[in-house]
């Protein structure tokens, strides 16, 4: 599966007209540093999102195609446990393009109620597969399935033939049944959802749909 495409940077930074070195100055980096993230050497995180749009006078969301629109699969709660959707949990939602294969792609909505209430609104994107847990999952941020029915958000750990999960606080499930795994592709916050929604109205606008 392919993730975000790091040559979208490259793309912005050309359609501005500047070289590695000129954004390089902006960022206050290095050219070394600012190829290794167009070429997908270094991981970008929302720090380094935000300041290389900003070096940029873009918008995170131009760093994204949009693909429409996929399920909302359920909600996440304070303690990380997926719930069903309520009745006025939006049913769809739309998403940036975050793999080449896009019918599998789904999303889960964070609607905390206490101390994670600055993640509300926020949404999850994860890919649904038929492979139960692969290799790529462990140690990985996933959506799990465990053997009790229960969904959640966790970091899967191998220890030799027992399983454990992580969560985001430090706690360790010790010992659990995992039967599905998929890692979380990316989490998407109300502005930027608000944006995609925005360009992808347009594009059906300007389409005559």
């Amino acid at each position: 599966m392919e993730t975000f495409e790091p040559t979208q940077l490259k793309r912005l930074r050309l359609q501005q007209g500047l070289t590695i070195t000129a954004l390089a100055e902006r960022l206050g980096t290095s050219t070394t540093q600012v190829h290794r993230l167009e070429n997908g050497l270094r991981r970008l995180t929302v720090t380094m999102l935000f300041e290389f749009c900003e070096a940029l006078n873009s918008s995170p969301a131009d760093l994204f195609e949009f693909s429409g629109s996929v399920p909302v699969t359920g909600i996440v709660d304070d303690a990380y446990e997926v719930l069903p959707l309520t009745p006025s949990s939006p049913k769809q939602v739309v998403s940036p393009r975050l793999v080449q294969d896009m019918q599998n792609v789904a999303a889960l909505g964070w609607e905390p109620k206490n101390q994670l209430m600055p993640m509300h609104g926020h949404y999850m994107f994860y890919y649904a597969h038929d492979d139960g847990v692969p290799e790529h999952a462990w140690g990985n941020r996933c959506l799990l399935l465990l053997q009790d029915g229960r969904q959640r958000i966790g970091w899967p750990i191998q220890d030799g033939a027992s399983t454990h999960i992580d969560n985001h606080e430090g706690r360790t499930e010790f010992n659990v049944e995992l039967i599905w795994a998929s890692p979380i592709l990316a989490v998407v916050p109300p502005f930027l959802m608000n944006r995609l929604k925005s360009l992808n109205d347009l594009k059906k606008y300007n389409s005559g749909s």
